[in-house]
């Protein structure tokens, strides 16, 4: 036999006054909430991208896992709503209506050109274009490099 429970209008008032006084009442925020939420509603009133984690946790000096739990614990407080597209964010602060503008994809921006020290046998440090770019033209025009290249797909650098 199963009983089933159904809640009278009185257990529905005390219920709903429960909720009422549960909102009268909000908990304050503590100092990650505020600090994350301060971030948020800076780059909402310029309209600036939607800051990424890393940006986030330099700036509020704040450990990833609690970022998270932070973004989580605004999310269900009801003051932000985080939109996603992908691995793009935004993020609408409910208090006021701003929003960030979409953040940009992580590998968005080509890397800038920088200084590698070269895996084909000199060991200099070379001007490469990007991060793939890891042997020199030196060590690419050299003798040992083109007969390397031609008989494996080796880079020219010996494992013996």
């Amino acid at each position: 036999m199963t009983i089933h429970f159904r809640p009278t209008p009185e257990d529905r008032a005390r219920t709903a006054a429960k909720a009422q006084a549960a909102v009268a009442r909000p908990v304050p925020l503590n100092t990650r909430e505020m600090a994350l939420l301060a971030a948020l509603t800076r780059a909402a009133r310029s309209f600036r991208p939607c800051p990424n984690n890393f940006t986030l946790q330099h700036d509020l000096h704040m450990q990833n896992a609690w970022l998270i739990y932070t973004f989580r614990s605004l999310q269900e407080r009801g003051l932000i709503v985080l939109e996603r597209k992908g691995t793009r964010r935004r993020v609408i602060i409910n208090a006021t209506g701003e929003r960030t503008d979409w953040s940009a994809h992580m590998r968005s921006e080509p890397r800038a050109p920088a200084m590698r020290k070269c895996l084909g046998g000199c060991g200099k440090l070379f001007q490469s274009s990007h991060p793939g770019h890891r042997i020199c033209d030196t060590c690419k025009r050299s003798d040992d490099y083109k007969q390397a290249s031609a008989n494996s797909y080796s880079c020219g650098v010996s494992l013996s």
